[in-house]
């Protein structure tokens, strides 16, 4: 009986520890595990049930000639389990040098590669973990030329033309391509360090760069950091390049080339109103600083919330603060998403849908609730499109996917404008922002550092609110339920409806009649930049106009110069170009798509350049001659509409 016996209170000891360090059930859900590649998240090899780890130093080399770089990681974990032999790290294309514990060898293998998921990097420390406590592990790697987290850009991709430079995007389960790691966001590490760069170059992390000045060594320089707060594989990055900066508030700095340092310093000098705005809202910002880097053109989205330092596209540098909405989304981030963790990629709504909520909360604060109301209709807008397009794969249009796959494709619109209808119809049901802000709050100030799921959040509204506010909530169907929600919230649509009226307006107007056109310049200079882009929408939604009618448009608004500086405006005004068949716009179509880098932009217009039969070879020769100015992820995308094998 004794052995039964100390097995018990092993067990017990090991549960012990697991909530400990997991105490919001990290591990907890009723989610079928079927599929899964490891026990705590269907995405990862790794093995934090029995190893977690805590605190991480690395020092990395970044070779420019070679597009890899050579890293050392200094490692301790916790040892939640002393029988497991083995600690379990993911990587994909990492090439080990070698791997050691307090100076001495440990044997290692790679077990089967995975298209997706990589391999797992599997360590033998039996010796190690059989006395429990703390488990120090010392890695020598380098990367892979094809590491899927690296962007090597070469000088004719920057703004300066005469510099390399380079940025990571971890998100979601790139980060093991970076470096070995336990890549879920499950598992929170603090860190410090060490980036070693040509001389002529600026490294960035996600983390405080330390007060000491970089040291020389010959033509290289070293940049310090230090990431005191824990934070997940996937918001791990570095950023190299010929950077220069300008501090624009008490807790932000700019980065940027030269060539736009100014520019984009003038577009977001009102970051501290937002953060302070978000404070009031959720509290106290932990991060110590909120600094932006803005990349070159080639950089395929609008913005990634690393803690300390947000990547922005430079797209969004208007000269009339037009694009200051996506800083209001990363900015939330550093509450939802990086302090509050989704457990795993399956609960990724609890990433965007709370940040697009808090998003709007702030822009509601600043601009009025009308301006949210607005941006809300917008939002769903998007979420009927992508629900509409993902009617055949209902596994991933639920807010919490069970589905096993590649996280790649769970970031579609669902997880954020499905998330914001769910969180914005909780507000209404439970009696509005009096009674939601402190709850949120509350949320927020229990979870921080931690990682959870969707079944922890609906217990904590269960046990905030009077259980009368909540005997209508369908939570199965909102959680689980593809598509569009069960509910379809009632949103203001005094800023909507003339931008719908003007639409209607241009769709009726019999362009043949002996009328004059009814229409004015005026028509728009007194709409606000998001009410331009929703009117132009409308447009590119309803029926074929015809070119004369879009010409018309042209002539009446000069909507080529209008949306000159305002790319999200732009890619939907030539969107409408392309979808009537303007031929006298087709110089600026293409002088659009040859500057623009974000694909969903790109996407726009090059899908209506290839239905028009008569432009398509001209569109796809554009595409081959300018490709070599995108990323990679933009190259596949474009390429694979165009019908292009890459």
């Amino acid at each position: 009986m004794l052995p039964d016996i100390l097995n018990r209170v092993r067990n017990l000891l090991l549960l012990l520890l697991l909530c400990l360090h997991f105490p919001n059930g990290a591990f907890a859900s009723n989610i079928s595990k079927q599929g899964w590649i490891g026990k705590t998240d269907p995405s990862s090899y790794s093995n934090p049930e029995d190893f977690v780890s805590t605190q991480l130093h690395l020092k990395w080399e970044v070779d420019f000639d070679k597009k890899t770089i050579a890293g050392s990681l200094s490692y301790e974990f916790d040892v939640l389990n002393k029988t497991a032999t083995q600690l379990i790290l993911d990587s994909r294309d990492i090439h080990i040098e070698r791997i050691l514990s307090n100076g001495n060898p440990l044997p290692y293998s790679f077990g089967e590669e995975h298209k997706i998921f990589g391999s797992p990097l599997k360590i033998d420390v039996a010796d190690l973990s059989k006395n429990g406590g703390k488990l120090k592990i010392d890695i020598d790697y380098k990367t892979d030329p094809k590491c899927t987290s690296l962007a090597w850009m070469e000088p004719y991709q920057t703004s300066g033309k005469t510099k390399p430079f380079l940025f990571s995007q971890n998100q979601p389960i790139h980060g093991r391509s970076l470096y070995p790691c336990q890549d879920t966001p499950s598992v929170k590490t603090a860190f410090t360090a060490e980036i070693t760069v040509p001389k002529d170059l600026l490294a960035l992390a996600s983390a405080v760069p330390t007060k000491e000045a970089p040291q020389e060594n010959g033509d290289k320089r070293v940049y310090k950091f230090s990431q005191k707060i824990p934070i997940p594989s996937y918001l791990m990055c570095i950023a190299v390049g010929d950077l220069k900066s300008k501090q624009i508030g008490p807790r932000s700095t700019v980065y940027a080339e030269q060539e736009i340092l100014e520019l984009a310093a003038n577009d977001f000098s009102d970051v501290e109103e937002f953060i302070v705005a978000a404070e009031k809202l959720f509290g106290k910002y932990e991060w110590e600083v909120y600094n932006l880097l803005f990349l070159p053109r080639a950089y395929p989205v609008s913005g990634m919330e690393h803690p300390c330092i947000s990547f922005f596209s430079q797209e969004l540098i208007t000269g009339d603060k037009g694009g200051i909405d996506v800083l209001a989304h990363e900015l939330s981030h550093s509450w939802f998403g990086n302090l509050v963790t989704n457990r795993n990629w399956q609960e990724f709504w609890m990433n965007e849908g709370f940040t697009v909520f808090a998003e709007r909360k702030i822009l509601g604060a600043i601009k009025g609730e009308e301006y949210r109301q607005f941006v809300s209709i917008f939002g769903w807008t998007r979420l009927t499109f992508d629900a509409d397009n993902l009617k055949d794969e209902p596994d991933i249009a639920r807010l919490v996917v069970e589905k096993v796959a590649d996280p790649d494709l769970f970031l579609n619109t669902i997880p954020y404008e499905k998330g914001y209808a769910f969180l914005y119809y909780l507000e209404k049901t439970v009696g509005g922002p009096s009674k939601y802000e402190p709850f949120l709050r509350e949320y927020v100030k229990k979870y921080r550092h931690k990682s959870i799921e969707s079944n922890q959040f609906k217990e904590d509204v269960i046990s905030y609110f009077p259980q009368e506010k909540l005997k209508g909530i369908d939570w199965d169907t909102w959680f689980h339920g593809p598509g569009l929600p069960p509910f379809k919230n009632n949103y203001s649509n005094v800023l909507f409806k003339p931008c719908l009226k003007l639409a209607k307006e241009w769709q009726e107007w019999n362009i043949n009649g002996r009328a004059e056109s009814p229409f004015s310049k005026n028509d728009l200079d007194k709409f606000l930049n998001v009410q331009v882009r929703q009117f132009v929408q409308e447009l590119v939604d309803g029926e074929d106009l015809g070119w004369e009618k879009v010409k018309q448009i042209e002539q009446i608004y000069g909507m080529h110069n209008r949306t000159r500086n305002n790319a999200d405006i732009k890619m939907r005004w030539f969107q409408l170009c392309a979808k009537a068949k303007w031929h006298e716009a087709l110089p600026f179509m293409f002088e659009y798509v040859n500057q623009e880098g974000r694909f969903g932009g790109l996407k726009r217009v090059y899908k209506e350049l290839y239905k028009w039969e008569e432009v398509r070879d001209k569109a796809i020769q554009n595409w081959e001659e300018n490709k070599k100015f995108k990323m990679t992820v933009t190259v596949k995308s474009i390429s694979k509409l165009l019908h292009i094998d890459t």
